[in-house]
């Protein structure tokens, strides 16, 4: 079961930023407080693209990633953390992606999110992306359940919120219930 939750927004500031990131960001967050019951912690990047993309290993030693280590050290492990992007795009089209890391296979439990969102008529695509070395780093160095979504900023507040309800349903339903890590780990 994860001990605690984790929300980063590397994309905040800058010409070339996430714009609606943050506003999922604090949905989710929203959210999570009143359903779920465990630490939640939010980070928001503090520097521009253009200077350094806080998603990337270059940035690895920025205030931001720090801030993020500690906060995985702080949770008993496993935590979940959930790194949070937006992308410009018609709202008839895709309305959230979630983003493996490189090379790699999506964790299970983000497959069985992603499920459980399409059944909910969540209009969504799965792929890889690029280098997501925040995830990356928080599964790989702290054993951490983590993925990246991509929320479309044309979304309405309305339809944002359904798709963050959404999302802790079923963190509540199927992953905060677990009373083992063993259960969990299987989903």
């Amino acid at each position: 079961m994860a001990s605690g939750i984790l929300l980063t927004v590397p994309h905040e500031l800058g010409t070339h930023r996430d714009s609606n990131a943050k506003n999922a960001a604090s949905c989710l967050e929203a959210v999570f407080k009143r359903r779920l019951g465990v630490a939640i912690y939010m980070h928001v990047g503090d520097e521009s693209r253009d200077i350094c993309d806080l998603n990337r290993s270059a940035c690895r030693e920025r205030p931001f990633r720090q801030r993020i280590r500690n906060s995985l050290r702080a949770l008993p492990r496993p935590a979940l953390l959930v790194d949070v992007h937006s992308f410009p795009a018609p709202t008839d089209l895709v309305e959230i992606f979630f983003l493996s890391e490189q090379g790699h296979e999506p964790q299970a439990w983000v497959l069985a999110l992603t499920r459980f969102l399409l059944a909910a008529g969540v209009r969504l695509a799965a792929r890889h992306g690029g280098e997501n070395d925040i995830i990356g780093e928080a599964i790989h160095n702290f054993g951490a359940y983590a993925t990246l979504i991509e929320f479309n900023e044309g979304l309405t507040d309305t339809r944002l919120n359904e798709i963050c309800q959404y999302i802790g349903d079923w963190l509540q339903q199927q992953f905060f219930r677990a009373t083992t890590p063993a259960r969990c780990s299987l989903m």
